[in-house]
């Protein structure tokens, strides 16, 4: 993904979870907005390889970590239920 390119989607990210104070809730958005588009699951995919991440809470911002309860699962962003539609 080129630089400029990852710094839209990184504008895109921030605003997606600027909606939310907890990762759980952010990384439901997230897996949700993957399952339902398909261009931002290909520029989703592209990031997390550009940037060598592996688990959907690799995406999400260091704050959201910075409370005590927020324990999230580790697992693909788009894996959302078995009806979701991969």
């Amino acid at each position: 993904m080129p630089p400029e390119k990852q710094l839209l989607f990184e504008d895109l990210l921030d605003e997606l979870f600027s909606q939310f104070e907890d990762p759980i809730t952010a990384r439901q958005a997230l897996e949700e907005k993957a399952s339902s588009d398909e261009d931002f699951k290909m520029k989703l995919n592209h990031y997390m390889n550009a940037n060598n991440m592996k688990k959907c809470s690799e995406v999400l911002p260091d704050y959201m970590f910075a409370r005590e309860d927020s324990d999230v699962e580790e697992d693909s962003c788009w894996e959302v239920a078995p009806s979701g539609g991969n």
